[in-house]
């Protein structure tokens, strides 16, 4: 399948000018070209985007297309065959064309396109960012001084909507005992949890951490403080 590669300087530069043609933006792996001349070549690999600002990234989840375009000088019957090679999501080939699910999270990831004519091959790689957003505590009222049950609501969000983004709210509390009413939000919302200070003594602070919870997962935590004199 592989000819000897009589000379490494013609290679590179070959290499370097199919970088050039590469419009998503990435670079060409290695070409093995026929002696005479008349490789096959990837002239791009694209792909279009379902959810993302068409700079190379596309928010976790979403679907996007990849498609590659190949100048074969022979005009031989040439494959199409797709790798997506650190990651486990489905990669769904059709011909020059192939789908690709982004993994919840968030990083950089690569699809290769291989093209192989029966005696030479050509092959490109396209690098993806997937992003995946914090998500966000809003806002949080509770009491400053309580005199007994202190009720905390807890106002989240998080910008990635399509898919939507479960977020799991979590009250912990370091003295005193927290019953949760309602921990989990679609998007954007409220939870609610209940501070009782169940065995406390008077007059003393209660410290209390927030955590937020979405599908990457990422993590958002803060700590309040509050005051306990009945």
């Amino acid at each position: 399948m592989i000819r000897n590669i009589k000379n490494i300087t013609f290679v590179f530069a070959l290499l370097m000018l199919m970088i050039g043609f590469l419009s998503c933006n990435y670079q060409a792996e290695l070409n093995f070209p026929d002696t005479s001349g008349e490789q096959i070549i990837i002239k791009s690999i694209t792909y279009g985007e379902s959810s993302g600002p068409g700079d190379g990234t596309i928010v976790r989840a979403n679907t996007t297309t990849f498609t590659l375009i190949v100048e074969n000088a022979e005009n031989d019957t040439f494959t199409i065959t797709w790798v997506n090679n650190n990651d486990s999501t489905t990669l769904s080939e059709n011909g020059v064309s192939a789908e690709w699910t982004a993994p919840y999270a968030s990083g950089e990831y690569y699809v290769h396109g291989y093209a192989y004519d029966g005696a030479d091959t050509a092959a490109a790689i396209c690098k993806i960012t997937v992003t995946n957003t914090l998500p966000e505590i809003v806002n949080i009222d509770y009491l400053t001084t309580t005199t007994g049950n202190n009720t905390i609501h807890v106002t989240v969000s998080d910008k990635d909507t399509f898919p939507e983004t479960t977020l799991n709210v979590a009250a912990d509390a370091d003295t005193g005992s927290i019953t949760e009413l309602g921990t989990t939000v679609i998007n954007s919302g409220a939870a609610d949890f209940v501070w009782m200070p169940a065995g406390c003594a008077e007059g003393i602070t209660v410290s209390l951490t927030i955590d937020v919870l979405d599908d990457n997962p990422n993590t958002v935590t803060k700590t309040l403080e509050f005051y306990y004199q009945p």
